[in-house]
């Protein structure tokens, strides 16, 4: 293994810090391997980083005996980004979309490689043989050498610089440990990836419920307002799973519900937004508490009145330092009226509202980055990507959307369907829960009808963009 430039020094790590139910199993949603708890890497008890670009470079494991080194990692796409030109100098919209985006969950996985690979990958001295060997007729003993199929890297959304690592084979999660990066590096890179000052990141990210008024011009140019369109609950949805993750989360009873006559899983989608939601505490070092709980009301939810629709061209880049795009799509905007609360979804691009697939909005603020993604698909949306969207929740006040903290309401995630092709035509709009457990409520919202047609054609026409679709395990 190459070692490299500036190094952040010995980071400490702590693996299997979750808690366990009493036959000693994880209380994770994670889906658990055979090789959990008997892997090698649980052995490793530090990390090593080293800078080969300002933010680009290496993570070795210590292990007396296993080589196993991250290579070619994207730093600068694991902390929180602005995605649009901050204000000069930078303001306190800035710095809330910033607060935002450090606190939504950013992870990147990574597939073994070999010297000379371009994409971010691992290489290791461990071995892809079989997870285990069979030792007489019955016992499976576990093969503590295997080598994992994808390794991720995960910047956490309970605390700056507070990281997780793991990895998985093709059953589920092998290995999942905790380090922090030293504050000082962190801050750094995050005031060089934003080209901000460094009192002013490390200002953003400190943890506050501030309540900002909201500046969209900043991240669009309105090119028609497409008027006020009709918009109700989708009261026939069922308990939703935005995810396989979500599904495991809502039958292991992370998300509960006090009707009045004792806590019970939801019995369907409306229970989430009548009753009081009792959910899983996300507690330090970032894992869900066995016996603590978060109390929730998302009863605003419900007092959808109508959507106000408008047509857009985005000022937003995954490169933002670099002007938008001229082939950039326009975009559409969502404003659903909850009575005194707003919330309020932009850029979501026109070329991409298909009923083929969802379009999802990763976390409130300016396009916040998946919890989980293929770097090989990371790498394509950043260089070849849409304009990121955004999402707001605001109250309105004297005329003006004054924006709030989302994770403080249990807001975490948005996903637009399209559904063009229907007798009415309509998006589907599903708000996801604090730590993802759970979806919470379903819009029904009414296309205008001089996007009909072209949604339509849109679909007839769709190609997934490699962003979505790519799996190949490396670019040599």
């Amino acid at each position: 293994m190459s070692s490299g430039g500036e190094a952040w020094g010995r980071v400490e790590v702590t693996p299997g810090l979750e808690d366990l139910h009493p036959d000693g199993s994880r209380y994770t949603p994670s889906t658990q391997s055979f090789l959990r708890g008997t892997h090698s890497l649980d052995d490793v008890s530090a990390a090593r980083v080293e800078l080969d670009t300002p933010v680009t470079g290496r993570l070795r494991l210590e292990h007396p005996e296993i080589d196993f080194e991250v290579v070619g990692l994207p730093f600068d796409q694991l902390v929180p980004r602005m995605h649009y030109a901050p204000a000069e100098p930078a303001d306190a919209f800035d710095a809330f979309n910033l607060l935002l985006a450090e606190y939504s969950r950013n992870g990147m996985s990574v597939p073994t490689g070999e010297a000379g690979d371009t994409m971010a990958h691992f290489e290791s001295s461990l071995v892809e043989e079989r997870p285990y060997h069979l030792e007489g007729d019955y016992e499976f003993v576990a093969n503590p050498k295997f080598r994992p199929v994808r390794f991720s890297v995960v910047n956490n959304c309970l605390a700056p610089g507070l990281w997780e690592l793991s990895a998985e084979d093709r059953s589920g999660e092998i290995y999942h440990s905790w380090m922090n990066v030293p504050d000082e590096e962190y801050y750094d890179l995050v005031a060089q990836v934003n080209n901000l000052p460094l009192q002013f990141v490390r200002d953003a990210l400190t943890w506050r419920t501030d309540e900002v008024p909201i500046d969209l011009d900043r991240l669009r140019r309105t090119v028609v307002d497409l008027g006020r369109v009709n918009a109700a609950l989708h009261e026939d949805a069922s308990t939703g799973y935005s995810s396989q993750d979500s599904r495991r989360k809502l039958a292991a009873g992370y998300a509960l519900v006090d009707s009045g006559e004792g806590r019970r899983r939801p019995a369907n989608l409306d229970d989430l937004t009548r009753h009081e939601v009792q959910m899983s505490e996300f507690i330090a070092p970032g894992k869900y508490s066995i016996d603590q709980r978060r109390r929730f009301d998302f009863g605003f939810l419900r007092r959808l009145q109508a959507a106000d629709i408008t047509r857009s061209k985005a000022l937003t880049n995954y490169d933002w330092r670099n002007a938008p795009r001229e082939d950039q799509p326009d975009c559409i905007e969502i404003h659903l009226d909850l009575g005194d609360w707003v919330l309020v979804l932009g850029n979501l691009p026109i070329n991409l509202l298909v009923h083929q697939e969802d379009l999802g909005i990763w976390g409130f603020g300016v396009g916040v980055l998946r919890s989980s993604d293929y770097a090989e698909r990371r790498k394509f949306l950043i260089e070849q990507g849409p304009p990121p969207s955004f999402a707001y929740l605001c109250r309105r006040v004297d005329g003006r959307l004054i924006a709030v903290n989302s994770h403080d309401y249990g807001l975490e995630q948005v996903f637009v369907r399209t559904h063009s092709q229907s007798d009415d035509p309509w998006w589907e709009i599903t708000v996801a829960s604090y730590e993802r457990i759970a979806d919470i409520v379903k819009y029904r919202v009414e296309i205008p009808g001089s996007l009909v047609e072209e949604l339509k054609n849109i679909a007839a026409n769709y190609t997934a963009p490699l962003f979505r679709t790519y799996r190949d395990d490396n670019l040599r």
